[in-house]
C-alpha cells in the first residue's frame, strides 16, 4: 500500500526461486494502483546516493558497484517521469532515456557479464560526467505524495490468502 520498492522489484524480478503464482499474480494486478512516485523516488535516490558516496568515479571501481548507482537513478527518474513501476532491466530503463553514452553503457553491461565480481574498471570521462549529471538531475526531481488507494483489495487478498493457508 505504501509503494514498497523492494516488494515491487521482487514481484517483477526475472529470477524466481519459489512462489505462489495465484498470490503473486493477484498482487501484481493490484500493484499499479498503489504505486507512488514520491516513495520510489526517495528509495532509489537514497540507494544511488549512498552507493555514489562510496566511490570515486575517477578511479578504477567495481563495475557492478557503478551499476548500483546507474540503475537506481534511472528507476527514480522513470518513477517520476513515466509513472508506474519502473522496469527491472537496465535496457528497459534506458529505452526512454536519451544519452550519447548508450553504446558505452551497453558495452559495459556485456563486459560485466564476462567478468568476476572483483573486476575493476575505469569509467570514461563521458560516463563519469553522465553519472554526476544524472545524479544531479534525479536529486532535483520531486514528486508529490499521493493519497494511497483504498486498502480494501489488499485486505481482501490478505484474508483470502490466510483462508487458503489456514482453512
Amino acid at each position: 500500500r505504501k509503494s514498497n520498492a523492494v516488494l515491487l522489484e521482487w514481484l517483477r524480478s526475472p529470477i524466481v526461486y519459489t512462489q505462489d503464482e495465484a498470490f503473486t499474480d493477484h498482487l501484481n494486478e493490484l500493484a499499479p494502483q498503489y504505486v507512488q512516485a514520491a516513495a520510489l523516488l526517495h528509495h532509489y535516490r537514497g540507494i544511488a546516493g549512498n552507493a555514489l558516496k562510496a566511490m570515486d568515479l575517477t578511479q578504477p571501481i567495481k563495475l557492478k558497484k557503478w551499476f548500483y548507482v546507474l540503475r537506481p537513478l534511472l528507476a527514480a527518474r522513470w518513477a517520476v517521469k513515466q509513472g508506474g513501476i519502473p522496469p527491472m532491466t537496465l535496457v528497459e530503463l534506458m529505452n526512454e532515456w536519451q544519452t550519447d553514452c548508450a553504446t558505452q553503457i551497453t558495452d559495459l553491461v556485456a563486459l560485466k557479464a564476462e567478468q568476476n565480481e572483483s573486476y575493476l574498471h575505469t569509467l570514461s570521462p563521458e560516463l563519469q560526467k553522465l553519472t554526476v549529471d544524472l545524479y544531479n538531475e534525479v536529486s532535483a526531481l520531486s514528486a508529490t505524495a499521493a493519497e494511497p488507494a483504498d486498502s480494501g483489495p489488499l485486505n481482501e487478498l490478505f484474508r483470502s490468502t490466510l483462508a487458503t493457508i489456514y482453512p
